[in-house]
């Protein structure tokens, strides 16, 4: 069977509201401070990125200790395809506030994303550990230790993220996959068939795809 195209570590960006490990050490200096906050969050929310960047960016002059505002910031560079500096400030909020684990899940696929793998895993597994029934953390992980060829390690972080939600399509994709790889046609035939029944619109390419190739697997 022909390889499947396209990795998944940038799909599951999550964006940022305030909640307990996301909030950061420091207070928003002020009133001025928070209405900014508040402006990048809708324009977060609203895809209209330069605009979050500027006003996040306008709340850490007034207050570069808060952590959730490094954090927002780099959701709208990482959203832009601006992964080295979405970095920067996936880590800088993180030096200033280790408790949150949105931030670790986030920087681990800015990480992926860019290749450092080894990176993403550690990243993946911290926000594990801070939040154990995060089934999208063990499917990203997958994800990395399946590129790196990590088959055997893929499957079983697929098979924790499943049983943590058993209709989370890319796990089932990246586990058809590592099974593939690992020649356990029938077994991986089936993960498939779950890929398809539960893939959201954004995996509308992958769907075509294993549709075309899954009669020439099936033989």
């Amino acid at each position: 069977m022909g390889k499947l195209t396209g990795a998944i570590f940038a799909i599951f960006l999550v964006f940022f509201t305030a909640g307990p490990g996301d909030a950061g050490q420091g207070q928003t200096g002020g009133k001025d401070a928070q209405a900014f906050m508040e402006q990048g969050k809708v324009f977060l929310e609203e895809g209209r990125y330069d605009q979050a960047v500027a006003a996040f960016t306008e709340a850490l002059r007034l207050n570069p200790q808060d952590a959730l505002a490094y954090a927002r910031r780099a959701s709208a560079y990482h959203s832009q395809g601006r992964l080295d500096q979405a970095i920067q400030d996936y880590t800088r909020a993180l030096e200033i506030d280790p408790r949150m684990d949105k931030t670790y899940f986030n920087r681990g696929l800015a990480r992926a994303a860019l290749g450092n793998l080894d990176e993403a895993i550690a990243d993946f597994t911290r926000a594990i550990e801070m939040n154990p029934g995060n089934a999208r953390a063990y499917g990203q992980r997958a994800e990395a230790y399946y590129q790196k060829g990590g088959f055997g390690q893929a499957i079983v972080d697929c098979d924790a993220a499943l049983k943590l939600d058993p209709r989370l399509a890319e796990a089932y994709y990246t586990k058809a996959r590592a099974l593939e790889e690992s020649h356990k046609k029938e077994e991986a035939i089936q993960a498939y068939l779950k890929f398809i029944e539960y893939a959201p619109p954004h995996y509308a390419e992958q769907v075509k795809q294993l549709k075309e190739m899954l009669p020439a697997l099936q033989k």
